[in-house]
């Protein structure tokens, strides 16, 4: 009894060692391939505290009154500012959409842009409503492959996507760690989207992802950018204009609900 004690201490010690040098490990790699955003990612995943989900919401108390008023600020959230507007750029889209023809069908897709496509999405995340995982995919007979290739394709060739693709389980999470969490307007919506949409997705952007222009002006929500490099922009037209001894202003805008809106 007492060397089996001994020997299961040991091995939780052995455990939280290896758990540290795993930790440095990725910090080191993240460092070397100069990706901060994983760094801090690492690094808050590893000692930042978790905050505790509130038990009251816009004066809600039980989980059903706090489920049904997140369901009506997310609703909110969903819907058009302008009726009109969305009327008119609906309109406009239908009018393209209806124009739109491509031709080469045939050998539009094959089983590298499926395996591809799987390969882009990343494990260990959770599932959607289907509790489906892309784990569930890799490991899978090499012939699903081929019915996801077909199955796609004829997506592609109908325009035709399943009402299925376009539901999820939405998750509601504070903004900032500092938020109160009694107040539903600090609370951002994750969507667990189904795997089968997000690799549909990833081949979208694999084939037609070039044709997806945006203007060069935004850092946000852009692959490669982010606030570094936006800070980086704002101290090199800094340091320009005071170089030539000019007086800079500088203004900001406190965007905290900006995104609110889709």
């Amino acid at each position: 009894m007492k060397k089996a004690k001994m020997n299961y201490k040991l091995y939780l010690r052995q455990c939280r060692k290896d758990e540290n040098s795993m930790l440095t490990d990725k910090l080191y790699s993240t460092l070397t391939q100069h990706d901060s955003k994983s760094v801090w990612k690492i690094w808050k995943k590893k000692f930042c505290t978790n905050v505790n989900s509130s038990c009251c919401v816009d004066g809600n108390l039980t989980n059903t009154d706090i489920t049904n008023n997140f369901k009506v600020v997310f609703e909110k959230v969903c819907s058009p500012n302008s009726q009109s507007f969305h009327d008119k750029y609906q309109r406009e889209f239908i009018d393209l959409f209806n124009r739109y023809a491509y031709d080469d069908f045939d050998h539009m897709l094959n089983i590298e842009d499926i395996e591809f496509a799987v390969n882009s999405v990343k494990l260990g995340k959770s599932p959607g409503f289907d509790l489906l995982m892309v784990e569930h995919l890799i490991h899978a007979h090499p012939v699903l492959f081929l019915c996801l290739k077909y199955l796609f394709s004829m997506m592609l060739y109908c325009g035709y996507v399943p009402n299925a693709f376009g539901c999820g389980i939405l998750i509601p999470l504070l903004k900032s760690t500092d938020c109160d969490a009694n107040l539903s307007s600090n609370y951002r919506g994750l969507t667990l989207s189904p795997v089968l949409s997000k690799i549909f997705e990833y081949i979208l952007l694999s084939k037609f992802g070039a044709s997806l222009n945006t203007s060069d002006l935004p850092f946000g929500f852009k692959s490669n950018i982010g606030c570094s490099d936006a800070l980086f922009c704002v101290n090199t037209v800094v340091n320009y204009y005071r170089k030539h001894g000019n007086t800079i202003n500088i203004e900001t805008l406190d965007v905290s609900k900006a995104f609110d809106k889709v």
